[in-house]
């Protein structure tokens, strides 16, 4: 008994060219561009002559797969219908089960020493960070540090600051945190 995996090996391995010559055996010779059905035989004969891969049992496996309501012949339109769904449940599949390649995980030195409360987007590639402490830093696209700055305010102590949030006002050019 064939699998699957076994019919889809024969898929896999036929080209363009051989795809358009399944399409040629299909045509009627008078000229009208209809496609002629074929029976089981004649389906393995001529596939099994004309396109050169393959073994006549994995044609056979192919016209069973195509012919699923078992009428004994297939036609160039159910027979690219089968092949184009597959192909593309193949590349759905692939897609799917594709694991990303993540870089692997680097340390990033910080002038934070508490949590970050908030990130914001400059735009230009550039990000701003403020921590808990008080402490910002503006840093590139590529997460290197470009300059940090510790906020301070003359009513509280520097140990009593305590930032929760930041908002960018880029119309009046200013941060408050």
């Amino acid at each position: 008994m064939a699998t699957v995996r076994e019919v889809e090996m024969l898929e896999s391995r036929l080209s363009i060219e051989d795809f358009i010559k399944m399409q040629s055996l299909f045509q009627s010779c008078n000229g009208s561009g209809d496609s002629v059905p074929m029976q089981r035989e004649e389906f393995i004969d001529q596939f099994y002559s004309v396109i050169g891969r393959g073994s006549q049992e994995e044609y056979e496996r192919l016209f069973d797969s195509v012919d699923v309501s078992r009428e004994g012949w297939v036609d160039w339109h159910r027979l690219a219908s089968y092949l184009l769904l597959g192909l593309s449940e193949k590349q759905e599949q692939a897609t799917m089960s594709a694991v990303p390649r993540w870089c692997p995980p680097r340390l990033l030195p910080t002038p934070h020493r508490g949590q970050i409360q908030s990130l914001l987007d400059l735009g230009n590639g550039r990000y701003l960070s403020v921590s808990k402490e008080g402490m910002m830093a503006v840093w590139a696209e590529n997460l290197t540090l470009l300059k940090s700055h510790k906020l301070h305010n003359d009513s509280v102590k520097p140990k009593d600051l305590w930032v929760t949030g930041m908002v960018l006002l880029p119309n009046v050019h200013k941060v408050n945190p």
